[in-house]
């Protein structure tokens, strides 16, 4: 609820009734929302600033206590004092951190349900302490929110804690660690056993979600988070769970017992929301008013929510063309995007006219960059973003515009909606945040209400999950299930579980291609047992297999499965991704594509825009690809294609070996080392690594923690790189 400052009431009046709301536990975030918007409007207040003081305190807002008010009384210092984390220091906690603190310090499980703007980023830094705690597990859901996370960490810690954020990097249970990891990741990883401390960050996403058919979506990245709150539960002495806008748990009890659900709705920031109920279809409109919130926000930085990549840059093209925007933004950066990419794609273009886009298909440096230069900048005040705003994204937003209510193809519920509405406003920065929603919020729905799958009606979760969960989370009729499907199934338990994001049907059906190859076509089995690169028709089957197993991975990042003009699509993959496999480095790929697309456009006849529209669009294809199929689902799926090829040859006594690590290894690093693949994801690019590895002699790149300690001493030789290149390295935090 937002309670806006009414100019015609009486300072006093209106400080009097955010008192009495403030004692009723029913309207006390009222009252509360009140006494922030009395310090945005401070010069209002000046006369009563005593019982603006007290208010602060009443209201629990002891940061505001110490950062807004400079003559303390002794009891506003016991205050500050006593809701500071740690003695000596800056920080100082509002009431309900204090609260959370407070218990986890007492050794007791934590769920936390609280808004964006509550600081529990703040309570998590604070908490982790080397004294009290010797292995920590954080699991994050994305690779950005690992390194985002990296970065607080290492910024705090000042070496008390090694931090694993890698799998090629390898555990000493004598140093005192934290594990900053995927789910997928820490489920790959054999060697974290004692843990002191389990905490998932965005703990919602345990939940599955289901159609309006109510049929089960399925969800691998839910399983694989399943399965890690399964197996690290055993593991853990303590344990917490962080999230958004979550009102009720269920299933988790039946699990672990006795823990504290904290639901709070603590703000530190207030929100004003403007409806305009715009129809989704009618686009001209929503232009219209976006361009008269830009102009009403001038000045001010505004993130601009959008369902999908495409729809964003589509957006900035509007922007640049009907906006009030001029081509300002010149310099290295802006010829280094020219050079390394394409001058006339949508990201530079954008750039140039103070425009930021940040979506999932930038390169881990570029969408650094984006967040960066949007939250330091004068001039880029404008960031067109994706679901990437509520996967890691920090920023210091005033106001945030909902352009669509869609992510991706599907409509956005009312607990995303509220997520992304959780940007808006920023403490010590604004005090009171704007949101704008083109479109009709989403109805109310149960999307606040989590359900633990393993531990609610696990007889109903898919049976990979069932198949890798830990005996004692099975309930008897998760058992029986189970039991029965194993007594039914060719498949070893042991395949299901190291590979549990491909549901059993996909294994099944995997088994038997490749058993009625090894049976009538024993020379194309024999070629499937290759060692570095796959021939011809090994390539083609195992094609035709991942197609099968991940059609709609394929669809979604543009590939076309289906015939068309008498064309073989499976033909079609292979020849593309034979040209990823045979290129030298990402770089080198991307200017082939390039250079593919640029002649195949010459040849047809369209109009200059359109031309340099498809060029640009190539890029983001090509970089959507390289991540979403090149670096992760082609990889895993012939992690399972090994996993199976092995189960049959040692089932019929077969003497042929293979060894599929080269490709899977080459594919999932991009092309680089597994620790120059580290480097990559802590947001240092393709072409600078490419000078790094030139200039870093005798340092094992393997090891991500070698070549970072090898940067750090040869400062010497890299003060002689660009400008740009030195920004990227200094921006990773090594």
């Amino acid at each position: 609820m937002s309670t806006v400052v009414n100019d015609s009431i009486n300072p006093l009046v209106y400080l009097k009734t955010a008192s009495e709301f403030l004692s009723n536990p029913i309207s006390a975030a009222s009252g509360r929302d009140m006494v922030i918007r009395a310090l945005n409007e401070r010069e209002k207040y000046r006369r009563y600033d005593s019982i603006l003081k007290h208010l602060v305190k009443k209201a629990g807002l002891f940061p505001y206590l110490q950062s807004e008010f400079d003559d303390h009384e002794l009891e506003d210092i016991v205050t500050i004092e006593a809701n500071k984390p740690v003695a000596e220091n800056d920080i100082v906690f509002h009431a309900t951190q204090t609260r959370v603190f407070n218990q986890l310090c007492d050794g007791k499980n934590v769920v936390l349900s609280a808004p964006t703007s509550m600081g529990k980023s703040e309570i998590l830094a604070n908490i982790l302490s080397k004294d009290r705690y010797h292995t920590v597990v954080l699991i994050v859901p994305t690779i950005a929110l690992i390194d985002e996370t990296r970065k607080k960490l290492a910024n705090l810690f000042d070496g008390q804690y090694r931090i694993i954020h890698h799998n090629s990097q390898h555990y000493d249970d004598t140093v005192p660690t934290v594990f900053v990891l995927t789910q997928e990741r820490v489920n790959q990883r054999s060697d974290i056993e004692n843990i002191d401390l389990f905490i998932i960050d965005e703990f919602y996403k345990l939940g599955f979600k289901y159609n309006k058919e109510g049929l089960l979506k399925y969800d691998e990245r839910a399983i694989s988070l399943n399965i890690s709150l399964s197996q690290l539960l055993k593991k853990s002495r303590q344990w917490f769970f962080i999230g958004p806008n979550i009102t009720n748990v269920k299933g988790l009890s039946r699990l672990v017992g006795d823990f504290t659900f904290i639901c709070s709705d603590f703000r530190t920031v207030s929100v004003d929301v403007k409806d305009y109920d715009i129809a989704p279809t009618d686009v001209e409109m929503k232009k219209k008013v976006l361009l008269e919130i830009l102009k009403e926000c001038e000045g001010e930085k505004t993130i601009v929510y959008c369902r999908s990549p495409k729809s964003a840059n589509k957006l900035a093209q509007f922007l640049m063309t009907e906006g009030e925007f001029e081509e300002q933004y010149k310099g290295e950066f802006i010829d280094w995007l020219s050079e390394t990419y394409d001058s006339r794609w949508h990201y530079c273009m954008a750039l140039k006219y103070g425009v930021v886009l940040h979506h999932g298909v930038l390169p881990r440096a570029l969408q650094h960059f984006s967040v960066d230069i949007f939250n330091r900048s004068r001039r880029h005040n404008v960031l067109i973003c994706t679901s990437t705003i509520i996967e890691g994204v920090n920023t210091r937003a005033k106001n945030v515009v909902i352009y669509e209510n869609y992510n991706g193809l599907e409509s956005v519920d009312k607990f995303t909606h509220n997520n992304i509405k959780g940007r808006a406003g920023r403490m010590y920065k604004h005090f009171v945040g704007r949101v704008y929603c083109l479109q009709s919020q989403p109805d109310d729905d149960a999307s606040d209400e989590l359900v633990i799958p393993i531990g609610d009606k696990d007889s109903e979760c898919p049976l990979n999950l069932l198949g890798s969960i830990d005996r004692e989370h099975l309930s008897l009729e998760g058992l029986d299930a189970w039991e029965r499907f194993s007594q039914e199934t060719n498949i070893p338990t042991e395949i299901i579980r190291n590979n549990s994001s491909f549901e059993v049907e996909k294994i099944e059906s995997l088994l038997k291609a490749l058993e009625s190859v090894q049976l009538y076509d024993l020379e194309l089995y024999k070629q499937l047992n290759f060692f570095k690169l796959p021939t011809t028709d090994a390539l083609y089957f195992i094609m035709e297999q991942f197609i099968e197993a991940r059609k709609k991975v394929l669809t979604r990042n543009g590939f076309s499965i289906t015939a068309k003009d008498g064309k073989d699509p499976v033909l079609s993959i292979c020849g593309k991704f034979r040209a990823f496999l045979a290129a030298d480095s990402v770089e080198d790929y991307l200017k082939q594509q390039m250079k593919w697309k640029h002649e195949q456009l010459l040849e047809g006849d369209c109009s200059p825009n359109e031309f340099d529209g498809q060029m640009s669009d190539v890029i983001d294809d090509e970089l959507k690809i390289i991540s979403n199929v090149y670096g992760f689902s082609f990889p895993n799926f012939l992690s399972l294609f090994a996993d199976v090829l092995y189960h049959l040859n040692k089932k019929e006594s077969i003497g042929l070996t293979f060894d599929y690590n080269h490709i899977i290894s080459d594919m999932e690093n991009q092309k680089l080392t597994s620790g120059y693949a580290a480097i990559h994801e802590m947001g240092v690019p393709h072409q600078t690594l490419k000078l790094l590895q030139e200039k870093l002699v005798d340092v094992d790149d393997t090891s991500v923690d070698d070549i970072s300690r090898a940067i750090k001493t040869a400062q010497h030789l890299i003060g002689n790189f660009s400008r740009v290149d030195r920004y990227f390295i200094n921006a990773a935090k090594l």
